[in-house]
């Protein structure tokens, strides 16, 4: 499957905060908020097009030309756009900025204490929109219709990848792959970074907290995207990646092993399957390992690859060559027809824009943005 990199200014540190996954649509808000990764949140609320990315880009900036650092979220259905960016500086309270509508809807739950509200719904024109009630109404009809198909086709996906997974997992050595894991460990911290270069991972540790899972590849309107933070921060990159679904089991076997040392990661979740690790990089020795090939990494990175193959019965895995290949196959058919599917998303999405964008006042908004970056920063 080929992938789309994101442009990302200066080269940010990025995640995707939600996925378009097997299980529908997962939303990495309520870990990643909900535990206290910000100080003070702002939920920005408004339509389609009205401008909630270009006013958390606008804030990250005016941040930035301050010396707040950013974290920035992108939103895994239309990657040109932010779903949120977590902001900080040294003494200062964390802030977050995310777009509180669905389907990654904020409710405040403590509103002018830790959350404030942002209505960006105060600069449109609400009789131009309720002139256009009957296109808006059906272009989000399309639209959810579009996201259902999307999320079968997903949904079918998830469980061919599964076959592939049930045919060959068996036959691997637990033992041998847990005890491979504890080897790369052992020799990795013999190579651990000085103390005074964890400055290098800030970004990924704002107010000293690691990050929870969030993601570095999703699938959207155009396609599988990747955002390269975790492998681009790397000194080495290792791939464990192959058609016999070993990669996540191994990353599970060192992010366990981590924990139990104390030692200080960042992980990411796979976006098909969000409850399964595919990418691990620590902060003590800058090694990053994902369940990926050399091709899904970084440009310019050199990756090396770890054929997980020697921890498996490989003579049995020879017997299951073919109908591995017809299970991967299935796969990927059905990972193409939703992505298809997403150009029918794209068209609503874009349409609905349109309609919002043409009802809005957006130099009250931008006078609004100054005033707020003003206040805040």
């Amino acid at each position: 499957m080929e992938h789309e990199d994101i442009p990302v200014p200066g080269r940010e540190t990025a995640f995707f905060a939600a996925a378009n996954t097997e299980r529908g649509f997962f939303n990495g808000f309520p870990a990643l908020f909900g535990g206290g990764t910000a100080d003070r949140l702002y939920v920005v609320k408004g339509g389609p097009g009205t401008g909630k990315s270009r006013f958390m880009r606008d804030a990250a900036d005016y941040a930035a030309a301050r010396m707040w650092r950013a974290v920035f979220l992108y939103c895994s259905s239309d990657p040109a756009s932010l779903d949120g960016v977590i902001l900080h500086a040294p003494g200062r309270p964390t802030l977050a900025l995310i777009d509180g509508t669905p389907p990654h809807a904020w409710e405040l739950s403590l509103p002018g204490v830790r959350e404030e509200l942002i209505d960006l719904g105060a600069f449109w024109d609400a009789d131009a929109l309720r002139r256009s009630a009957g296109t808006i109404d059906r272009l989000a009809q399309e639209k959810a219709a579009a996201y259902r198909r999307v999320y079968g086709y997903l949904e079918a996906c998830g469980q061919a990848d599964d076959v592939c997974g049930s045919l060959a997992e068996p036959l691997a050595d637990g033992e041998v792959l847990r005890a491979r894991a504890e080897r790369l460990i052992r020799s990795s911290l013999r190579g651990a970074r000085q103390p005074d270069t964890g400055a290098k991972y800030a970004d990924l540790s704002p107010g000293g907290t690691p990050l929870p899972p969030l993601f570095r590849k999703a699938f959207g309107m155009t396609g599988l995207s990747r955002l390269d933070t975790i492998d681009r921060a790397a000194d080495r990159v290792l791939c464990v990646g192959g058609r016999f679904g070993l990669g996540s089991r191994f990353i599970q076997l060192l992010y366990e092993s981590s924990v139990r040392q104390g030692l200080t990661v960042t992980v990411t979740r796979s976006p098909l399957h969000p409850d399964r690790m595919d990418g691990i990089l620590w902060h003590d020795t800058g090694l990053c390992v994902l369940d990926d090939t050399p091709a899904g990494c970084a440009q310019g990175c050199q990756a090396r690859v770890m054929d997980l193959r020697r921890c498996a019965d490989r003579e049995s895995l020879r017997g299951l060559r073919a109908e591995l290949r017809e299970a991967a196959s299935l796969r990927d058919s059905l990972l193409d027809a939703a992505l298809r599917r997403f150009g029918d998303v794209r068209r609503a999405h874009f349409a609905l824009e349109t309609v919002y964008s043409a009802a809005m006042d957006f130099a009250a908004k931008e006078r609004f943005t100054e005033a707020f970056c003003r206040r805040t920063f």
